[in-house]
């Protein structure tokens, strides 16, 4: 299937495309994959037709466009002090959203 995908998917960030690779080569009906860095916060994603399904032998009859935005909150989830030595140390933990 991954390999499969390369033929029918393209990746652009802001109309100029994206080099990207599978996160893996096994079948999946939710493939993964890792682009080069974006450049904006809105990619898009294009399947073109006759991608077949996983379990099927049905292709995608027409082509398929969706935008994609990142959205991205870095906060603060836990706050603590500690002493290092003589010093005061303050320890955070961010979210990875």
């Amino acid at each position: 299937m991954p390999a499969d995908l390369a033929r029918y998917l393209v990746v652009s960030d802001g109309g100029t495309p994206l080099k990207w690779k599978p996160e893996s080569d096994k079948k999946t009906n939710r493939p993964r994959i890792i682009t080069d860095p974006l450049r904006s916060e809105v990619f898009s994603l294009r399947l073109e037709p006759g991608l077949l399904g996983v379990s099927g032998p049905l292709g995608l009859e027409g082509a398929v466009d969706r935008a994609v935005k990142l959205t991205f909150k870095l906060q603060v989830e836990k706050l603590s002090a500690r002493w290092l030595h003589d010093k005061v140390v303050l320890v955070l933990r961010f979210s990875n959203m």
